[in-house]
């Protein structure tokens, strides 16, 4: 069984923080979970301005460094994470809700965003294994998805993103991982 404490997982972390964020610093971890959160995925509206999207940045900033706090000193559930991911995208809609295309912050928004900023943290050492990984179309191509499962970007169903989370938990449990995160981390990880 692959562990938290399995070499080739130690390894993959430090390759991680050397290729993603090599000054190992909050202020890039939470740039890079939003750039990962934004970067492949539609998110704002036409018509919203820079500084509206500084001024969401900012909000959207907080609310993942708020979440994340509990991940630090407890390992949390599935459901906590999913809870989580739940309020970051009730919230951010409740704020911001009409400078998003069409007008909806969606869970793909909320799950890669808190789940790039927690194994950002994992890896330096400031948190806890996440209980969740970041799912995109690269890790769902290494586990297998089929080609007809919806694309990360479209995902705005809780059952549609745990159905996505399985995938890679059975994958994981088969090449006898720990948990999935230690999975995503080594079949991601920078060579």
């Amino acid at each position: 069984m692959v562990t938290e404490r399995d070499s080739s997982v130690i390894v993959a972390k430090q390759l991680f923080l050397r290729e993603y964020n090599p000054m190992r610093t909050i202020e890039n971890a939470m740039d890079k979970s939003i750039n990962a959160s934004v970067s492949r995925n539609d998110t704002y509206a036409s018509h919203t301005k820079d500084w509206q999207r500084g001024m969401v940045k900012d909000f959207w900033s907080k609310q993942v460094i708020d979440i994340s706090a509990k991940y630090a000193t407890q390992v949390q559930t599935k459901e906590t994470f999913d809870n989580d991911i739940m309020f970051l995208k009730r919230i951010m809609n409740e704020t911001y809700g009409e400078l998003f295309e069409g007008s909806n912050f969606k869970i793909s928004h909320a799950q890669k965003s808190l789940s790039v900023y927690l194994k950002h943290l994992w890896c330096m050492r400031l948190s806890l294994v996440p209980p969740r990984c970041p799912v995109d179309r690269q890790i769902l191509k290494v586990a297998g998805a089929p080609q007809n499962m919806i694309p990360w970007t479209e995902v705005d169903d809780i059952k549609i993103y745990r159905g996505h989370c399985n995938l890679l938990a059975q994958k994981a449990n088969v090449e006898k991982f720990e948990n999935v995160a230690c999975w995503e981390l080594v079949k991601f990880s920078p060579q």
